[in-house]
């Protein structure tokens, strides 16, 4: 995420919470294949265009979605419900 806010393109393992979170602010290699990985990484070196826009599109998933402005709620109430259920309360 901080490569995201800073706009810049992101290299990920396709795991699930990677696209989750960075959506198509990344490339994705697969998994524990570090030859894919630097595939991923030359092709990117290889166009500017898609780096460029890339990093738009993550700026802009962190602005208007991943921010803790949008997300407080969210995680607010996650943690109110850990927290209860480890001093045994239930919401």
């Amino acid at each position: 995420m901080e490569c995201m806010v800073l706009g810049k393109p992101i290299v990920a393992s396709d795991l699930p919470e990677h696209r989750v979170t960075a959506q198509n602010a990344a490339a994705y290699a697969r998994p524990n294949d570090e030859l894919d990985f630097a595939r991923q990484i030359a092709a990117l070196m290889d166009n500017p265009e898609r780096r460029k826009k890339m990093g738009e599109r993550g700026r802009e998933r962190i602005q208007k979605e991943l921010a803790w402005p949008h997300q407080e709620k969210f995680l607010l109430e996650a943690y109110g419900s850990l927290v209860s259920r480890r001093h045994g309360r239930r919401r």
